[in-house]
């Protein structure tokens, strides 16, 4: 056999040896709420050891199941059983990590629960400032989870440790605030403890009418509930106080049948109570032979008591001997486990080496080859790239030069034309003028498109410059809305919707002025029915206007197209429209470069808004 498969089977034998060792913990294999459930049952029912064990389970099982919930519920209930037993120190200890894990899970019953048992633990020691902090602490926590129920509790709680340090009307207000949540929603269980509360003040002031007048009402809940434990405690609670009023005889019968129930429902500790308060009645009433009949039978249930304490205590300590014994043989067997899984980990960590270095080298080599085309297809599109880098600067040489040669011809052709209409024109015929104005025009027209090609390569080269001046972009609107009304469709109405106030504007007011022109006039130039509007607006960091127009529209393709240059929606041989196409390119660059952008909307039929933000300030760099 391989020193591999002995371990493997010296492990199995480990395992079924912890298997037998545990086949008293059969209950464990169950969930740790079912446990705990049945944990609380034999509590209840006063069977402290089996109550004790189970809950030792339901730990080991909750810590298993990861269940964090059930484990907080499973200390709750060993510190239940050692609280019972007298050692409230280790059950304060148990309920805090209890209140820890709930608080972790968020678990509302669970936090509850938690700090209703804390402050059970100090009350019994004598401790009202922590008692105090507790219950406050749980009735704030049911107010923010609307726990009306819960909320009840708390203020009985604190009402009960204020009159025990003397503080009625603190304990008084506290109760009144109970009674109002009570009448909201009502509980026969909550009612009688209520009851209790009120009938202690009462006592406390020596109103004993009113402790016993709570006292009978909570005597009626609890039988009309067969609330046995509590029928019995509510009768020792009369008895007391009809001893107090000094009524030996009533108190002696109720003192009775407090006792009787007591045996009936095996109440040891109320069996203990009851029995005590009739040796004090008797002797009082100088009857001293009951009076240590009872003292005696007291002796021997106590002494009873003092017997099973010690025994469950005996009974602890074996459990946890055995709990500690198992613990470390699972803790030598997880050991033995994780030494196989390291083992088989690092074979598996072996192979996967071996694999990961195949993969490393083929990947490796397929990198290279990769790179190596990468290489060479970025240098020839870097060799590309350069090549259309020097086109298209030589074409901008060539565009400039050409508009600066076109230029001055040009110019001649202008003013010639206007000379000889300003020297000759009375001896010229109209249809002679007619052709000479003609002349004219087209110089103008082809001279504004010698400007714009000229604009456009400027603004590309980034060798445009900027003049800013302060100005009103109200009174330049109005301006442009002047000029292009005076050349073009004049049938078509524009309405400039102008601001109360001046917009003043720091920004270049020539280029603003071409902007305007462009757009205004390429609205009145393709609206030929409807109107024209134009709004203008200015924030702290921006102006922003708009021209709306009513008229053919834009194409959803071509939106982008129209600010590329030379390109109209009408771009047929023989369109309607004029214009070199330049226009609405010239405004986005100069937009673009003023620090702003233009924005398209447009439906065919319908009609075009052009909007522009510009910095209402100069930009700088």
């Amino acid at each position: 056999m391989s020193v591999g498969k002995a371990n493997y089977f010296i492990q199995i034998l480990g395992l079924l040896f912890v298997c037998i060792s545990l086949s008293s913990h059969a209950e464990s294999l169950q969930t740790s709420s079912f446990l705990n459930d049945k944990a609380y049952t034999f509590f209840r029912a006063g069977n402290y050891t089996e109550s004790y064990q189970l809950s030792l389970d339901a730990q080991q099982q909750a810590i298993a199941e990861n269940n964090n919930k059930e484990l907080a519920r499973a200390l709750s209930n060993i510190a239940s059983n050692l609280s019972f037993l007298g050692n409230n120190e280790k059950a304060a200890q148990l309920y805090n990590q209890s209140l820890a894990l709930a608080e972790n899970e968020n678990d509302t019953q669970g936090i509850l629960r938690a700090l209703n048992n804390i402050a059970s633990i100090y009350r019994q020691v004598g401790n009202n400032s922590e008692v105090l902090f507790y219950h406050q602490k749980q009735y704030q926590v049911a107010i923010n989870l609307s726990e009306p129920k819960e909320q009840i509790h708390a203020l009985i709680g604190l009402s009960q440790a204020h009159r025990r340090i003397g503080e009625i009307e603190q304990a008084k207000k506290h109760l009144q605030s109970a009674r109002e949540l009570l009448n909201k929603s009502p509980d026969d269980f909550t009612e009688i403890y209520f009851n209790f509360a009120t009938s202690s003040i009462y006592e406390t002031q020596d109103n004993w009418e009113g402790a016993l007048d709570s006292l009978e009402k909570a005597l009626f809940l609890a039988k009309k509930n067969n609330f046995g434990g509590l029928i019995a405690s509510t009768l020792s609670n009369i008895a007391v106080v009809k001893y107090e009023q000094q009524e030996y005889t009533s108190a002696e019968n109720f003192t009775t049948k407090s006792l009787n129930l007591a045996i009936e429902l095996q109440l040891n500790a109320k069996i203990v109570e009851s029995r005590r308060l009739l040796a004090k009645i008797y002797e009082t009433n100088k009857d001293y032979k009951n009076a240590l009949n009872q003292i005696k039978l007291l002796e021997e249930i106590e002494l009873k008591l003092t017997g099973e304490k010690v025994k469950i205590f005996s009974e602890i300590t074996r459990i946890d001997r055995q709990m500690a014994e198992t613990e470390k043989q699972l803790e030598q067997s997880n050991q033995r486990r994780k030494i196989a899984e390291l083992r088989y980990e690092n074979q598996q960590r072996s192979q996967v080496i071996i694999a990961v270095a195949a993969a490393f080298i083929l990947i490796s080599g397929f990198f290279w080859f990769y790179r190596r085309a990468s290489r060479l297809q970025i240098s020839r599109q870097k060799k590309v790239n350069q090549e259309l880098l020097e086109l298209d600067q030589l074409k901008d040489r060539i565009l400039t030069n050409t508009s600066h040669e076109l230029r001055t011809p040009l110019n001649g052709i202008i003013g010639l034309a206007d000379v000889i209409l300003m020297t000759s024109e009375d001896e010229l015929s109209e249809s002679t003028k007619e052709q000479i104005k003609l002349i004219g025009n087209s110089g103008k027209q082809l001279s504004e498109i010698v400007d714009d090609i000229l604009d456009l390569a400027q603004l590309r080269t980034r060798k445009m410059t900027f003049h800013f001046s302060r100005f009103d972009i109200n009174l330049l609107i109005e301006e442009v809305i002047q000029l292009c009304q005076t050349t073009q469709n004049k049938s078509v109405a524009i309405e400039f919707f102008k601001s109360d106030i001046p917009l003043m504007i720091n920004q270049d007011k020539k280029r603003t002025r071409q902007i305007l022109f462009n757009l205004i006039g390429n609205a009145t130039k393709f609206t030929q029915k409807g109107s024209i509007s134009i709004n203008c607006s200015l924030d702290d960091q921006f102006v922003l206007f708009s021209v709306q127009d009513s008229g053919i529209g834009i194409p959803e393709n071509k939106l982008e197209r129209i600010f590329e240059g030379f390109e109209q929606v009408d771009s047929k041989d023989s369109r309607q429209f004029g214009g070199s196409g330049l226009g609405l390119a010239i405004c986005r660059e100069i937009a673009t470069a003023l620090g702003g952008n233009i924005i398209v909307e447009s439906e065919i039929n319908i009609g075009t808004t052009m909007t522009v933000y510009l910095p209402a300030v100069k930009q700088t760099s």
